[in-house]
């Protein structure tokens, strides 16, 4: 609760209340359909969805992304029968831009770790598929914003012992592919723990700095035109394949259920005591 008030007291401190009020709301209202039993007239409510903002300042809507790519990972991961000690770290730091330039570091980052990838060095590799997810540090005083990227790769060999890869080699390639006048800061290991390296990763959707701070309205305005243009997660090779069969199978599921329930009434009911618009009051802690 307390990550949560601290950026809806700096959506406020902004002077952005109609944000700031629609993130205090997030997750505080549900909408439940109702079944009548044709024979006995029964009533069953069913609980459908939950009022979301999606607010990239809400740490309530950034939560559930987390979990929702952490879970989708860790099924690709099963699904394609991935071996855990055929996976790679990447980490890259390119120099800090403007904040309006934002937009523009985060598809330098993502396109960087492509066309290394795509490169004669790493075909030998054998590379099945990699995602990358971007990391946002706290604003300076000048306007300046740094980003990091962090990449799981997956291979087709083993890349301990003999193969282990090399930093030098990957920073080198990096300053070729994306022409680059100075030296990035990049790492590249194997992955020792994948659970753990996975659940480190997918973390920074709800632990970006960049959100914790202080910002005035100005600031806020723009970071999110410029997230609004980007995606903080990519994905690519199996990786982009199986995700895309997953979503096909979200929306036949849930296109079933619309059908299915073409005939219910949604209802929305408050979690708030206090809320002016309720149709009832419901204790939220029952439906963690």
């Amino acid at each position: 609760m307390l990550k949560i008030e601290k950026r809806i007291s700096a959506l406020r401190g902004a002077q952005l209340f109609i944000r700031a009020n629609r993130v205090a709301r997030c997750g505080k209202m549900a909408f439940y359909s109702e079944n009548v039993d044709s024979l006995t007239g029964e009533v069953q409510r069913i609980r459908e969805h939950d009022w979301r903002c999606k607010d990239k300042f809400c740490p309530q809507c950034a939560q559930k992304r987390m979990y929702q790519h952490r879970a989708s990972i860790f099924q690709i991961i099963e699904e394609a029968k991935l071996n855990p000690s055929h996976f790679l770290a990447v980490t890259i730091t390119l120099k800090s831009c403007n904040l309006s330039q934002l937009h523009k570091l985060i598809s330098l980052l993502h396109n960087g770790l492509r066309r290394i990838l795509n490169s004669k060095f790493y075909k030998h590799y054998g590379i099945l598929g990699y995602l990358s997810i971007i990391e946002l540090p706290m604003i300076k005083h000048d306007d300046k914003i740094q980003a990091h990227l962090h990449g799981l790769i997956s291979t087709s060999k083993s890349v301990l012992g003999k193969n282990y890869p090399n930093n030098e080699k990957f920073t080198d390639t990096l300053m070729s592919v994306l022409h680059l006048d100075y030296v990035p800061k990049c790492k590249i290991s194997p992955v020792r723990s994948l659970p753990k390296y996975v659940n480190y990763i997918t973390k920074f959707d709800i632990d970006n700095n960049v959100f914790a701070q202080e910002l005035n309205s100005r600031q806020i305005t723009t970071l999110s035109k410029q997230l609004s243009y980007s995606h903080l997660y990519s994905y690519s090779g199996i990786f982009k394949q199986i995700r895309s069969e997953q979503k096909k199978r979200y929306n036949i599921a849930r296109k079933s259920e619309q059908n299915s329930s073409d005939n219910k009434i949604l209802l929305p009911i408050s979690y708030h005591e206090n809320s002016v618009n309720h149709c009832a009051t419901t204790d939220y802690s029952n439906y963690d």
